[in-house]
């Protein structure tokens, strides 16, 4: 007679998962995993959004500090030979300028487009809207001169490569001058060769025998020419430079000195989408800014009959230069982080406390999406606005007391 098997309690215990206990593990263990993956996901998006907007942070500042530097040291080593033919002159560097063909780029198709050569000297110029970009153009022109930046009046009569001056103190070969006298268009920059006593003499790469309408000998023989020093070439302090935004979001600088086959741009920060400027003045010569314009045609009401403070009216006018004691920036920056979700408004405001002298806004805006429903694609990405006042510290001399 057969007894039914007995199964023994440790052959139980060995058996192993059953299906529905196996399936279950699965399942909790892909949820874990699910959820993991997606704190991972997020965590990754995040970091990337951080970085980016970071980056365009840092963009910024640097780009802020550059501007912020060149513009207060504008004007220096000239802007006291303002009412010595300095302002408005139309500069001569040898073969750089006059400039007949257009500027590289972002300079190339709208800044002074067909009138390259009508470039004057001034502290800082904006011509509006003027950058490849479709952004402001901001000129910037300083020098780093010796002896208190004071011109110096030609004291005898020199010729094409020679100056004569009362003394030569503070001059060296190398140094870049500039030539000028009230009443005369044109002014020189002259590169010096050697220094004697009392004598300058000229020559060199980059030497100009003539402007466009006065030979250098003009000047050489002039009582009322004065010679003002720049700073040294080799040293690169002599800078006037263009800055304006280009392609892929790049602000760019180009100095207008620069000679060689083919002088490039050369890219200063990233993440810069646009460069708007406006003009700080000092309207009643008591070296306080009392009012804000506008780069274009409508410029300053308050001066009639000629408002206008586009690039040109200013360029042709000394006046308005020594008014010009303030610039206001506006950086409009773009980070490269695609989001999934449209994080930016439909536009971005600058300059929005700034009125000029008849009370009327000053304000500026980035239109992101023209539609809100349809053109959307901008507002993906996160945007930031750096505003900043920048003094002329050197047009502030002219009207110390």
């Amino acid at each position: 007679m057969n007894c039914p098997a007995v199964l023994h309690p440790h052959r139980r215990s060995i058996r192993g998962l059953t299906l529905i206990e196996l399936l279950v593990a699965i399942t909790i263990g892909l949820v874990l995993t699910l959820a993991v993956t997606g704190i991972v996901v997020v965590s990754e998006s995040h970091r990337r959004s951080t970085t980016a907007v970071n980056d365009a942070n840092q963009s910024g500042a640097y780009a802020a500090s550059v501007l912020d530097l060149a513009v207060r040291s504008a004007g220096s080593g000239f802007v006291q030979a303002a009412d010595q033919g300095a302002f408005g002159c139309q500069l001569s560097a040898g073969a750089v300028l006059p400039r007949a063909t257009a500027f590289p780029a972002p300079f190339k198709n709208s800044f002074l487009a067909g009138k390259t050569a009508s470039l004057r000297l001034a502290p800082v110029l904006i011509a509006k809207n003027q950058s490849d970009a479709g952004s402001d153009v901001l000129v910037v022109m300083s020098g780093n001169g010796a002896a208190g930046d004071v011109p110096r009046r030609v004291t005898s009569a020199g010729d094409a490569t020679t100056l004569k001056l009362d003394t030569s103190t503070g001059f060296n070969a190398n140094d870049l001058v500039l030539v000028s006298r009230s009443g005369t268009p044109d002014c020189l920059v002259e590169p010096i060769s050697s220094v004697g006593t009392g004598t300058l003499t000229l020559g060199g790469a980059g030497y100009a025998a003539s402007g466009p309408t006065t030979a250098m000998s003009s000047f050489a023989t002039d009582l009322s020419t004065y010679v003002t020093q720049l700073g040294s070439s080799g040293a690169g302090n002599a800078l006037f430079q263009l800055f304006g935004v280009g392609d892929d979001n790049t602000l760019f600088a180009y100095d207008l000195l620069s000679s060689g086959a083919t002088p490039t741009s050369q890219a200063l920060a990233n993440d810069v989408m646009e460069l708007h400027a406006l003009y700080g003045l000092d309207s009643n010569g008591d070296g306080i800014l009392d009012s804000w314009a506008s780069p274009d045609a409508t410029g300053n009401p308050a001066e009639t009959p000629a408002p206008g403070y586009d690039i040109d009216t200013v360029m042709a006018t000394p006046a308005k230069m020594k008014r010009i004691v303030a610039v206001r920036l506006a950086l409009v920056l773009r980070d490269t982080n695609y989001e999934k979700d449209m994080v930016a408004p439909t536009a971005l405001t600058y300059f929005a406390d700034l009125k000029n002298s008849a009370g009327a806004s000053l304000a500026g805006t980035t239109t992101l999406a023209a539609n809100a429903s349809t053109d959307v694609d901008a507002r993906h990405y996160r945007y930031r606005v750096v505003e900043t006042t920048i003094p002329l510290r050197n047009t502030l001399i002219l009207t110390a007391p």
